[in-house]
């Protein structure tokens, strides 16, 4: 029986947008999932890349094909800078399993 699609809720941004990041995450996942990858891996995978498209959105950016090396760049700076609710940063480990 095929799989049904998964419903993009949650996301920033328009879930309707053919070339929007939401469904792009979706398409990725989806090439992971028929990869046999783990669920594991394709929970982690959309939790950080929903954070990702949040963190665009809130710059206006909306499609894959409006990132850019510097946006990345910023991105990655943001993480060293973020802080978590108690205080601390995030470890060197998050920020790189965020980037990727």
């Amino acid at each position: 029986m095929p799989r049904k699609k998964r419903e993009l809720k949650g996301y920033a941004g328009d879930v309707n947008d053919p070339e929007g990041l939401p469904v792009w995450t979706r398409r990725y996942l989806d090439w992971l999932r028929v990869r046999h990858y783990s669920e594991t891996t394709l929970c982690t995978s959309e939790y950080q890349l929903k954070a990702f498209i949040e963190w665009a959105h809130d710059r206006g950016v909306l499609r894959p094909i409006e990132v850019t090396k510097p946006m990345l760049e910023a991105h990655q700076r943001w993480l060293f800078y973020y802080r978590k609710a108690n205080g601390k940063p995030l470890g060197p480990s998050t920020q790189l399993t965020r980037l990727v």
